[in-house]
């Protein structure tokens, strides 16, 4: 018996045949994305040392990448680094590393930044995070480790750029980075931002806004002055969040809201000043000198739940007016030079910081009648009278003089530093008149040692020590309290 095959079949059989026909002549193999494993960082030592060759933990994120998917706030984008979990609430930036609370070891460009607010990352170039004690180079800190920003800056032929982004509720972000050259030795940038966009969360909003003009002027072949500005202002809607029933949350609508939206508030603006010289001695040795000024203007009005009974929930209205101040002073040498096959990279600093920080808290000074849990959007607004909760005023006064050597040996590389700080804090709360002073002063060393064996692969052991003093997380302390008296705590 003959069959015969549809001349449909036929042509799918030949389709077929010259799609799948091998053509390696126009077969091309592309590999993108791949990171260097050689990437200089300059957190972990303050030095353009490769990633590979510091013998402590640390990741090197672009900002780009952080943020591709959106702008979040910076410690959301931080979340997918190993080790690393958002702690912050409605009001400020906050980090977990390695389970320790970090929300006081901010820095930017290699300077201290601790203050609370959320930073924008428009001006940022990439970020660094450092994992364990940093004491050695850094001063107080927590166990975790530090985030450092490292901002953008000018750059002969650097191209620019403006982006817009839009998302779900109403989310609308634009952006620009300009940059310029005004003769053969000064380069400008520019970066700007403008950011609107509701919530999922009902009657929820935020508006934020960037400004950061740079200026770098190459004054000679050897000396450089590089001028940084920039104007973080955000407006948003505080939420807390869904009150917790039995461990779990509320059996409501995954929009409702527990905060006075037609009142409530969180308004700050933060500013940064800052300045860089670096004078290239010789081939050999470097010094620079950086300034940084920053400054929080912050108020919040805001209603929240206290506490869940049954199906009634109660509120408390708190408001704060918070101002902040921070001048840091930070001069270094580094030089390299040899001794016999050993190579040296030297650095020698000294810090020196003022903080200032002036809060003034009020509370409802009558109780806010309790509402329904299931239904927040008639839960009563509080307009009675407001009363003084505290007024105090903290400063800090802290020096710090470091010293570092990386020393290498063919495939060894020896990391050895110490730093001394002395740390100041002294407390007034001006509606108690009651004042107080504390000094503290620690060493905190470091050695480390890493083998490099193989191109691709290093291995390393380190100790180091961090130190953490009564009134140095969060600056101040309640004066009169007996756990002011409590020693440092120390991290190995």
């Amino acid at each position: 018996m003959n069959h015969s095959t549809p001349p449909r079949a036929l042509l799918g059989v030949a389709l077929l045949a010259v799609c799948t026909s091998p053509r390696a002549e126009d077969e091309t193999l592309t590999v993108v994305g791949k990171r260097s494993q050689h990437e200089e960082v300059a957190t972990a030592t303050r030095t353009a040392t490769p990633a590979k060759l510091v013998p402590q933990s640390i990741e090197s994120v672009k900002a780009s990448e952080l943020t591709a998917f959106g702008q979040p706030t910076l410690s959301e984008a931080l979340t997918g680094i190993p080790g690393v979990n958002a702690s912050g609430d409605t009001r400020f930036d906050g980090v977990t590393i390695r389970g320790f609370s970090a929300s006081n070891d901010f820095y930017l460009d290699g300077l201290r930044d601790d203050m609370q607010y959320t930073r924008d990352l428009g001006n940022i170039e990439r970020v660094e995070v450092l994992k364990g004690p940093a004491a050695v180079l850094y001063g107080r800190g927590s166990t975790g480790g530090i985030v450092n920003r490292v901002s953008k800056v000018p750059q002969k032929g650097q191209a620019s750029s403006v982006s817009a982004q839009v998302g779900s509720f109403d989310s609308r972000r634009f952006a620009a980075d300009l940059n310029g050259e005004a003769g053969e030795r000064v380069q400008v940038r520019l970066n700007l931002a403008q950011e609107d966009k509701d919530s999922f969360r009902d009657d929820v909003t935020s508006k934020r806004t960037l400004l950061a003009p740079s200026v770098n002027w190459e004054i000679t072949d050897t000396l450089n002055w590089l001028v940084q500005y920039e104007r973080n202002e955000h407006d948003r809607t505080p939420d807390r969040g869904i009150p917790g029933v039995d461990g779990r949350p509320a059996d409501v609508p995954i929009e409702s809201v527990y905060s006075d939206t037609r009142r409530d508030f969180i308004d700050d603006v933060a500013q940064s000043t800052r300045s860089r010289f670096t004078w290239d001695i010789n081939d050999q040795w470097q010094l620079r000198q950086q300034l940084g000024y920053t400054t929080l203007d912050s108020q919040f009005d805001n209603t929240y739940v206290t506490s869940v009974k049954g199906d009634k929930v109660t509120r408390a209205r708190w408001q704060q007016d918070l101002k902040a101040s921070s001048l840091t002073s930070n001069t270094e040498a580094e030089g390299q030079l040899q001794t016999g096959p050993i190579a040296h990279r030297l650095l020698v600093g000294l810090e020196q910081g003022w903080q200032d920080r002036t809060p003034k808290l009020y509370q409802n000074a009558n109780p806010i009648p309790a509402g329904n849990l299931y239904d927040p959007g008639s839960l009563p607004t509080y307009d009675g009278a407001m009363k003084l909760s505290s007024d105090a005023h903290h400063r800090v006064r802290g020096v710090g003089l470091y010293v570092q050597d990386q020393l290498s040996l063919g495939d060894w590389h020896l990391l050895a530093g110490l730093r001394r700080d002395d740390f100041t804090v002294t407390s007034r709360r001006n509606d108690l008149d009651k004042e107080e002073t504390l000094s503290v002063t620690s060493l905190s060393p470091r050695l480390g040692l890493v083998w490099n064996p193989i191109e691709e692969h290093a291995f390393y052991t380190s100790y180091s020590k961090t130190f953490t003093p009564v009134g140095g997380e969060l600056i101040g302390i309640t004066p009169g309290d007996k756990n002011n008296n409590l020693d440092p705590q120390h991290t190995r």
